[in-house]
Protein backbone atom coordinates (compact mmCIF):
# COMPACT_ATOMS: atom_id res chain seq x y z
CA UNK A 1 0.00 0.00 0.00
CA UNK A 2 1.71 3.45 -0.79
CA UNK A 3 2.23 5.90 1.37
CA UNK A 4 -0.56 8.59 1.80
CA UNK A 5 1.49 11.34 2.15
CA UNK A 6 2.40 10.86 -1.30
CA UNK A 7 -0.87 11.59 -2.30
CA UNK A 8 -1.37 14.41 -0.29
CA UNK A 9 2.17 15.94 -1.61
CA UNK A 10 0.68 15.10 -5.38
CA UNK A 11 -2.38 16.98 -4.27
CA UNK A 12 -0.70 19.76 -3.28
CA UNK A 13 1.66 19.91 -6.50
CA UNK A 14 -1.44 19.93 -8.51
CA UNK A 15 -3.08 22.97 -6.54
CA UNK A 16 0.00 25.01 -6.43
CA UNK A 17 -0.16 24.91 -10.33
CA UNK A 18 -3.69 26.26 -10.73
CA UNK A 19 -3.53 28.64 -7.86
CA UNK A 20 -0.80 30.24 -4.97
CA UNK A 21 -1.38 32.51 -1.89
CA UNK A 22 1.07 35.31 -1.84
CA UNK A 23 1.52 37.70 1.12
CA UNK A 24 -0.12 40.60 -0.88
CA UNK A 25 -2.03 38.50 -3.18
CA UNK A 26 -4.08 35.21 -5.18
CA UNK A 27 -1.64 34.15 -7.49
CA UNK A 28 -4.46 32.36 -10.57
CA UNK A 29 -2.18 29.47 -13.02
CA UNK A 30 0.94 30.15 -11.39
CA UNK A 31 2.42 26.64 -12.71
CA UNK A 32 -0.11 25.82 -15.09
CA UNK A 33 1.17 24.13 -18.45
CA UNK A 34 -0.37 25.88 -21.99
CA UNK A 35 -1.77 22.63 -22.46
CA UNK A 36 -4.22 22.73 -19.72
CA UNK A 37 -5.76 25.79 -20.47
CA UNK A 38 -5.75 25.18 -24.59
CA UNK A 39 -9.11 24.94 -26.63
CA UNK A 40 -12.06 24.22 -23.84
CA UNK A 41 -9.60 25.07 -20.91
CA UNK A 42 -9.84 24.05 -17.62
CA UNK A 43 -12.12 24.99 -14.39
CA UNK A 44 -11.99 24.34 -10.94
CA UNK A 45 -14.39 25.16 -8.10
CA UNK A 46 -14.88 26.10 -4.43
CA UNK A 47 -10.36 26.26 -4.00
CA UNK A 48 -10.07 26.96 -0.46
CA UNK A 49 -7.47 29.78 -0.04
CA UNK A 50 -7.70 32.00 3.08
CA UNK A 51 -8.52 35.13 0.41
CA UNK A 52 -12.59 33.20 0.41
CA UNK A 53 -13.34 30.63 -2.21
CA UNK A 54 -12.02 30.06 -5.97
CA UNK A 55 -14.34 29.48 -8.70
CA UNK A 56 -12.32 29.83 -11.98
CA UNK A 57 -12.38 28.86 -15.47
CA UNK A 58 -9.36 29.53 -17.71
CA UNK A 59 -9.06 28.70 -21.49
CA UNK A 60 -7.11 30.01 -24.23
CA UNK A 61 -7.66 30.31 -27.68
CA UNK A 62 -7.00 32.30 -31.20
CA UNK A 63 -4.04 33.64 -28.92
CA UNK A 64 -6.42 35.04 -26.09
CA UNK A 65 -6.44 33.59 -22.81
CA UNK A 66 -10.35 34.24 -21.05
CA UNK A 67 -10.19 34.11 -16.74
CA UNK A 68 -13.51 34.19 -15.51
CA UNK A 69 -13.67 34.04 -11.58
CA UNK A 70 -16.95 33.37 -9.44
CA UNK A 71 -17.93 34.96 -6.46
CA UNK A 72 -16.52 33.50 -3.29
CA UNK A 73 -13.29 36.28 -3.13
CA UNK A 74 -13.10 39.14 -0.72
CA UNK A 75 -13.29 42.58 -1.99
CA UNK A 76 -10.00 43.70 -1.63
CA UNK A 77 -7.95 40.60 -2.25
CA UNK A 78 -5.18 41.48 -4.97
CA UNK A 79 -5.06 39.34 -7.98
CA UNK A 80 -2.02 38.27 -10.14
CA UNK A 81 -2.86 35.61 -12.97
CA UNK A 82 0.11 34.30 -14.62
CA UNK A 83 0.05 33.93 -18.39
CA UNK A 84 0.86 30.03 -19.72
CA UNK A 85 3.39 31.27 -22.45
CA UNK A 86 5.70 33.95 -20.14
CA UNK A 87 5.48 36.12 -22.57
CA UNK A 88 4.13 40.12 -22.59
CA UNK A 89 0.63 40.13 -23.60
CA UNK A 90 -0.15 43.00 -26.15
CA UNK A 91 -3.74 44.00 -24.67
CA UNK A 92 -5.44 43.15 -21.29
CA UNK A 93 -8.93 44.44 -20.30
CA UNK A 94 -10.25 43.33 -16.69
CA UNK A 95 -14.37 43.15 -17.04
CA UNK A 96 -14.13 44.76 -20.53
CA UNK A 97 -11.81 48.00 -18.93
CA UNK A 98 -8.02 48.19 -20.09
CA UNK A 99 -6.01 47.04 -17.30
CA UNK A 100 -2.22 48.70 -17.58
CA UNK A 101 -0.15 47.13 -14.59
CA UNK A 102 1.27 43.61 -16.39
CA UNK A 103 4.59 42.02 -17.57
CA UNK A 104 6.05 38.79 -19.16
CA UNK A 105 5.33 37.16 -15.37
CA UNK A 106 1.12 37.96 -15.27
CA UNK A 107 -1.59 40.73 -14.97
CA UNK A 108 -1.64 42.47 -11.22
CA UNK A 109 -5.10 43.98 -10.42
CA UNK A 110 -5.64 45.06 -7.39
CA UNK A 111 -9.37 43.47 -6.96
CA UNK A 112 -10.64 40.34 -8.01
CA UNK A 113 -12.65 40.63 -11.37
CA UNK A 114 -15.31 38.93 -13.55
CA UNK A 115 -13.68 38.28 -16.93
CA UNK A 116 -9.86 38.83 -17.58
CA UNK A 117 -8.99 38.37 -21.18
CA UNK A 118 -5.06 38.75 -22.21
CA UNK A 119 -4.51 39.13 -26.04
CA UNK A 120 -1.13 37.62 -27.29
Amino acid sequence: MPHTWIGAEYGRTLFGMLMREDDDALSLLPGTPPSWVASEGRSVERLPPSYGSVQMQARQRDGALVVTLGDGLRNGTAVKVWGPQRTIPKLVRGDGRPVADFDAEGVRLAKPFGTLEACW
